[in-house]
């Protein structure tokens, strides 16, 4: 199989992260690339090291994952292609793929930012955006502004923590600091999967002040879905996230709702 281009997914519904997917075995690279897909991410697939090497020059991946198998593919040189000498804060996040008999300290790569030969793609896919950037943080508002963000038919007024008619000022839905922080990263990145860690990061960051811990994120979701109108516009990607499906009534969710 050639390499594979996958044009980025274009609009406000598809705001995922760009990943370079590096494989060498043409299957593995397709599963992949399905995956992160449905997922939300724009994908672009190489498999040889030539044209790996040629995409992290160009630095057009928000997420790099690379086969530390192909051929060809030096680990000294996609060092320096992720941290140029220039401008080393700039480090592209990376995740390796390694075979069963590959040590990251011989390769002189974090053990962390390792995934060994089996994988399941859900795992990659958790893996992937779990190293995503956070999202640039939003500019001040001003007391009583609403954001502008929407969940299906309501508008999200931080001012108030709540959401409300699209067409009104009044009444509304009312949500904890908590629920609300969740609800508004969703909206603020409709079509895009967030991990549980990511969405637990928001939520202690915006609202609580300390680390959520274990599966309190998934109480949260719940609680919300509870007091919209249309609790199916939030859906679970098992094993990743979740995701505010703004797409249409009929359309599949990736990975389960």
């Amino acid at each position: 199989m050639a390499d594979i281009p996958v044009p980025p997914l274009a609009g406000p519904a598809h705001a995922g992260p760009a990943v370079l997917l590096a494989e060498h075995e043409p299957e593995v690279a397709e599963l992949g690339r399905r995956y992160l897909t449905r997922a939300g991410a724009a994908v672009t697939v190489t498999t040889v090291a030539e044209a790996t090497v040629a995409a992290l020059a160009a630095r057009a991946a928000t997420v790099a994952v690379l086969d530390l198998t192909m051929p060809g593919l030096d680990p000294r040189h996609l060092r320096r292609l992720l941290a140029p000498a220039r401008s080393p804060q700039t480090r592209q996040p990376a995740l390796f793929l390694l075979s069963s008999g590959m040590h990251p300290r011989d390769l002189r790569v974090a053990a962390e930012s390792c995934l060994w030969r089996p994988f399941s793609p859900r795992l990659l896919v958790a893996r992937v955006l779990a190293i995503v950037p956070p999202p640039a943080p939003a500019p001040a508002r001003l007391p009583g502004q609403a954001t502008g963000a929407t969940i299906g038919a309501l508008t999200l007024d931080p001012a108030s923590r709540r959401a409300r008619p699209a067409a009104g000022d009044t009444g509304g839905i009312a949500f904890t600091p908590a629920e609300f922080a969740l609800l508004t990263a969703l909206a603020d990145h409709p079509g895009r999967v967030l991990s549980r860690d990511r969405l637990q990061a928001i939520v202690a960051r915006s609202a609580t002040g300390r680390p959520v811990a274990g599966r309190a994120i998934d109480v949260h979701v719940s609680q919300v879905r509870a007091k919209l109108p249309d609790p199916t516009l939030i859906r679970t990607v098992r094993g990743v996230g979740y995701v505010l499906d703004d797409r249409d009534p009929g359309a599949v969710s990736p990975g389960g709702g």
